[in-house]
């Protein structure tokens, strides 16, 4: 049985997918895979649930736009960076530390320093929104040798991922976008594009600079990677 708030329903074999839903309040709800109930000890997914119950359900499933799903994601993102810069430029003129220490420094040996993932970050959430608009980004100077130059770039980074409108963006699911990946030309499309590469890209790179300079006493927490919530 479904347990909603304050009732029970059975199920029989005359119970409809929409009785369900509407007697147990689950209308309204978003169906995730993965997140199963048990029913009279049969598993039942609420995708499968909102695929057999017909309009009652398919009003009920909300969509995001390529445009929602890229140019706020990379700008709040980029504001966290800025963030996280702005505290470490602090914490090295408290200390009296020069800030290339901070630049230069690197997680390991064999990863790029600090300075490297801000400009990369950057490209990444410029260059996606521009390509999925059918565009390419300008090339930028990677020279930037202090903190406030590196939150100058990312102030000019968001300014430029904003500059695009949701009518340039939505509608490039489908749209093939061709990036060298270890080497070689790779063609995505739009969606995979932006879902399987650049955010995973962005964020593993903002996820080092954090790393970074909190590994070297810059007091950083959760919070400062997150941003405010709305």
């Amino acid at each position: 049985m479904i347990q909603p708030a304050g009732s029970v329903t059975a199920i029989s074999q005359s119970t409809t997918w929409e009785k369900i839903l509407l007697d147990s309040g689950r209308v309204g709800e978003s169906f995730a895979a993965g997140h199963d109930q048990v029913v009279s000890g049969a598993p039942i997914a609420w995708a499968e649930v909102a695929l057999q119950c017909g309009p009652i359900c398919k009003e009920t499933i909300m969509t995001i736009s390529m445009y929602q799903a890229s140019v706020p994601l990379f700008a709040r993102g980029l504001a966290s960076l800025k963030t996280i810069l702005t505290k470490g430029a602090a914490h090295a003129a408290a200390r009296k530390i020069d800030e290339s220490v901070f630049l230069s420094a690197r997680l390991y040996p064999d990863m790029l320093p600090f300075a490297r993932q801000i400009h990369i970050a950057s490209d990444f959430a410029r260059g996606t929104v521009a390509r999925l608009s059918g565009s390419e980004p300008p090339k930028w100077e990677d020279d930037e040798k202090t903190f406030a130059e590196l939150i100058a770039r990312v102030d000019r980074t968001i300014e430029a991922v904003k500059a695009y409108s949701a009518a340039q963006i939505d509608g490039s699911e489908d749209r093939p976008v061709t990036r060298p990946v270890r080497g070689e030309p790779k063609t995505f499309s739009g969606i995979n594009y932006l879902l399987q590469y650049s955010m995973p890209n962005f964020y593993f790179h903002a996820t080092t600079a954090y790393a970074i300079l909190r590994s070297n006493g810059v007091e950083l927490g959760k919070a400062d990677f997150i941003g405010a919530l709305d």
